[in-house]
């Protein structure tokens, strides 16, 4: 075992090497986005922004290799303690392990390079990873502690992005997991309320830091014009009459007619040979969404206003119009979130792939309660809670998907470990059977 720590910790160390001088070669990229974290724009909220500061306060003018060399040391530190976690969970071979170390340093070869971006990823992916160890330590050793160190984390990542919101209901689950298992309910009070209290929070904390920055007491102002999108794209021009508001049914006549003549409607008929409603919605998103809603729902409002305050009135009116809107309209608009959740996945194959895994790894669970069952449902869940959770508003595109790429790899490699285990503890026992009947 000494001898296998020893050879695992040299390969991950030299995967890492090489990981460092293929980032630090290359130069930061600057995005549209990277003005709103580096100016501390109000539609983002305090995560990256803070870091972007604290980054720009301790390296002054090396700030551009200073960013790369801490997002990255982030990155390998957290993937290097979920590596090791795995490792002493399920101990699996030192092939296997050199696979799901390539696989989970991925995104800093590939697909964006996360950490030359000035962008919240590199951040996010770094403490999701954080966040995911601490959740296998605790579901599989049952470790209160594991829970408690989680907690802090997934409230800077929630700071980072919101999208993770449903970790917090995959802790809660887990939590009762056990509770029904080894009935402790007076020792998990306490972290249960802790959890079921962190939203709260973390909404607290982010309208107090947009009081200090901004001067106002708000949410993150954006989350409306995400839940719009998808309705005004399925609505049709009779919904109008489900607004009482005038200012509401004017909105919406507005961007329903615009959406129209852009032919960014579902009424609108598609070249079924090119594409389909929903990738038309995907592919279009940024102009349904920001060139087409919010622009005319910014020019809706007073121009004396500040910018700023015209953003939160956007996201108010939008947040408060998406969901009459969206359930007027239900049938269409689930359809376009059920291909937009296929979409996530990038194949109805694929997402069926890891339903079906999900679904018999948690009849393992309930049946044998085993470590396999545990860590596969965890990670399935939270892979698909992802997906599900963007899918509302979001186009399930790779920037938002990305962080739960090597989870498939990592479902294989634990059964392949597995069935190797169970192939050779059968054999074993064949031969001791073979050896009694000798005697």
């Amino acid at each position: 075992m000494k001898w296998f720590k020893q050879k695992s910790n040299i390969v991950v160390g030299i995967l890492f090497l090489i990981t460092c001088l293929s980032v630090l070669r290359k130069p930061i990229v600057y995005f549209p986005d990277s003005t709103g974290y580096l100016e501390v724009y109000l539609i983002r909220s305090a995560g990256y922004p803070m870091f972007l500061k604290l980054i720009q306060f301790i390296f002054g003018s090396y700030f551009e290799f200073g960013l790369i060399a801490t997002q990255l040391l982030i990155g390998l530190a957290s993937i290097y303690f979920f590596v090791k976690a795995i490792q002493k969970h399920f101990n699996i071979g030192l092939l296997l392990l050199t696979l799901l170390t390539i696989a989970l340093l991925f995104p800093y070869y590939f697909n964006g390079r996360i950490a030359n971006n000035v962008l919240s990823e590199a951040l996010s992916y770094a403490l999701y990873i954080a966040v995911i160890t601490r959740f296998v330590n605790f579901f599989v050793k049952h470790e209160k502690k594991q829970l408690v160190l989680a907690l802090p984390i997934l409230f800077l990542l929630l700071t980072v992005r919101t999208q993770f919101f449903y970790l917090i209901l995959v802790a809660i689950l887990m939590i009762f997991w056990v509770l029904i298992k080894h009935k402790q309910w007076k020792s998990y009070r306490i972290i249960l309320g802790l959890y079921m209290l962190l939203p709260i929070v973390t909404i607290f904390v982010d309208k107090t830091y947009h009081k200090i920055a901004h001067n106002h007491f708000v949410s993150t102002p954006w989350t409306g014009i995400h839940l719009a999108a998808p309705a005004y794209y399925v609505s049709d021009a009779d919904d109008e009459a489900i607004f009482t508001d005038p200012e509401e049914k004017e909105l919406f006549r507005k961007i329903h007619q615009q959406l129209v003549e852009e032919k960014l409607n579902i009424t609108i008929p598609v070249n079924r040979e090119v594409e389909s409603l929903t990738s038309r919605y995907i592919s279009n998103y940024t102009t349904v969404a920001n060139k087409t809603i919010y622009k005319l729902s910014d020019a809706h409002f007073d121009s004396n206003l500040s910018e700023n305050e015209r953003f939160i009135l956007v996201d108010s009116i939008n947040k408060k119009m998406a969901f009459p809107l969206a359930m007027h309209n239900f049938k269409k608009w689930f359809k376009l979130y059920y291909g937009n959740v296929i979409f996530g996945f990038s194949s109805i194959e694929y997402l069926l792939l890891n339903v079906f895994i999900l679904l018999f790894s948690l009849v393992m669970l309930f049946k044998r309660n085993d470590v396999l069952s545990r860590i596969i449902s965890l990670l399935l869940l939270c892979s698909l809670g992802n997906v599900l959770a963007i899918s509302i508003g979001i186009h399930a595109v790779f920037r938002y998907t990305f962080y739960n790429d090597w989870v498939i790899f990592l479902v294989v490699f634990l059964l392949l470990t597995y069935w190797g285990k169970y192939k050779k503890s059968e054999e074993n026992n064949n031969k001791l059977h073979s050896e009694s009947s000798v005697f």
